[in-house]
């Protein structure tokens, strides 16, 4: 049962290396601002973006755009939640893979008869027997992928729940609903520019969101406003996520 402890170590690396390009680039921006403030004269410091061209065997620099020390000020100060958005949704991403790993490598146990799933989820998957050249050898390799690509198919929020009966372990309740806040968190910033819609959280059984801020305080977001990440928050999602993958594989 090496796999899958595999794919859970594999997973919790990840989560180690997401955090951190969050906590890294976070960090150097706001290190970058402060020092871009000292400068005078914002205005009138210019920085460029440009790429190289040929020109008659001469290498020359094209300016594609340039911005004002000031601009770039104004524009980070409006979007400084932008980096930590979308670390928070490239860890729920990373969420979903795992849990399609899990089913892949289970079902492989299974058909293998390493061990026997007895409740494993109904998957609906398309088998084209005219393009599929399946024989007795092939269904080990084959199935499990297909296996696959259906459940990936399946509701997010309501994977964990589907993983946590396959495997017969028992997640604490308070580690599912945060995983499920996550994902509508992460559907909001997707789907709604992050503002709060009362569909949209209707599964948590409540009409706001509660995040940490920047000051490390739990803060309620109501509907109609825009939920706000930070790099406390994705430590609390890595930690809740980290924590679950533990109790699905020991």
């Amino acid at each position: 049962m090496t796999e899958l402890k595999e794919i859970r170590d594999d997973f919790q690396n990840d989560l180690r290396y997401w955090y951190n390009i969050g906590h890294t680039f976070i960090g150097m921006s706001k290190i970058a601002s402060l020092e871009m403030r000292k400068e005078e004269n914002l205005g009138k410091k210019i920085t460029f973006a440009t790429i190289p061209t040929n020109e008659n065997g001469i290498l020359k620099f094209d300016i594609l755009s340039e911005l004002t020390y000031q601009q770039m000020l104004v524009t980070y100060y409006g979007n400084q939640d932008a980096i930590a958005e979308l670390v928070y949704e490239r860890i729920i991403q990373r969420w979903y893979d795992f849990l399609n790993q899990i089913i892949e490598q289970v079902v492989q146990y299974h058909i293998a008869g390493v061990k026997t799933y007895t409740k494993l989820p109904k998957i609906d998957i398309k088998v084209d027997f005219s393009r599929d050249n399946f024989s007795k050898d092939s269904l080990l390799t084959t199935l499990p992928g297909l296996i696959k690509e259906g459940f990936d198919f399946k509701k997010n929020i309501e994977k964990t729940e589907l993983i946590e009966k396959c495997l017969e372990k028992k997640i604490d309740e308070e580690l599912k609903q945060e995983i499920k806040k996550a994902i509508i968190t992460r559907n909001l910033l997707e789907h709604s520019h992050g503002i709060i819609r009362e569909q949209d959280v209707k599964p948590l059984g409540r009409n706001s969101i509660k995040l940490i801020d920047d000051h490390c305080v739990e803060k309620e977001f109501k509907l109609g406003e825009k939920v706000e990440i930070t790099i406390y928050e994705i430590f609390r999602l890595n930690h809740i996520l980290y924590s679950t993958s533990n109790i699905l594989i020991p």
